[in-house]
């Protein structure tokens, strides 16, 4: 957990809060928006990574992803997680009735 001169900081430096409306928000509300900028932090990093990936890219001699390329630091923790999110497969049983379904009408 943040210090709360830390909080205050990022409060008032990069989320652009004032002092009052600092004071005012509840430690939920607080966290919240804490979450909501760590978040838009994050996705600016990829556009980032993304931007000096495909300019880059056609000049490299080998092919790597971007995540190997230039890593992040949430990039450790990423592999679980998109295992978990990660669809299976149909089995041939599965993927034939969808085929059966898709070609009826």
């Amino acid at each position: 957990m943040l210090h709360i001169q830390q909080q205050l900081a990022i409060a008032l430096g990069e989320i652009g809060l004032s002092v009052s409306d600092f004071s005012f928000l509840t430690p939920s509300e607080w966290e919240l928006t804490l979450k909501h900028y760590a978040d838009k932090l994050h996705l600016s990093w990829e556009q980032v990574r993304t931007l000096a990936y495909c300019t880059v890219s056609p000049y490299l001699n080998k092919n790597i992803s971007p995540a190997d390329f230039m890593p992040l630091p949430w990039d450790k923790l990423r592999p679980a997680k998109q295992d978990q999110n990660r669809a299976k497969p149909p089995t041939a049983k599965e993927a034939e009735e969808i085929m059966r379904r898709l070609t009826e009408h």
